[in-house]
């Protein structure tokens, strides 16, 4: 059984999710949550929530999703993390993934692929939807890191 936190402000797509994921056989929700501030009190309290995967919005009410990242992982540090995002934008995805997340999916998919991002994301231990792939790819290539022996010249 995959146990399932979320974490989206819009609150017709956290039902959504929500009834879609533990309709879905191997998969139980074990808390869904409006904002990080209702997550850190949620997870504060209730000691019986151990998930093993979050979906977690990036920007959500008050404490982004991208902030939340760190407390999320310092609580479950083997749960992994997806972003489930409208926002395809190359530094977001990059600045999800150093901060720990562990996958990035868009919500413009079909509600149906989140199962397959979950499974996939269990199995392998990362996700990053197709659309997204290339962009970064095309930011780690392009962004070089410059050391100083880099900067000097020849003479």
């Amino acid at each position: 059984m995959i146990r399932i936190g979320i974490i989206e402000d819009n609150i017709f797509l956290l039902k959504s999710f929500r009834d879609y994921l533990n309709s879905s056989e191997g998969m139980t929700v074990v808390f869904s949550c409006a904002s990080m501030e209702e997550a850190k009190e949620h997870i504060n309290y209730k000691t019986n929530t151990n998930p093993d995967i979050i979906l977690l919005d990036i920007f959500l009410p008050g404490e982004s999703g991208l902030e939340g990242i760190p407390y999320i992982k310092s609580k479950f540090p083997t749960a992994k993390i997806i972003m489930l995002t409208a926002y395809n934008e190359d530094s977001l995805i990059i600045n999800c993934l150093k901060q720990g997340a562990s996958g990035y999916a868009l919500k413009t998919a079909q509600l149906s692929n989140l199962i397959d991002v979950i499974n996939q994301t269990c199995r392998t231990g990362a996700f990053i939807d197709e659309r997204s792939i290339g962009k970064v790819i095309s930011t780690l290539q392009n962004k070089k890191e410059s050391s100083f022996k880099d900067i000097l010249t020849f003479r």
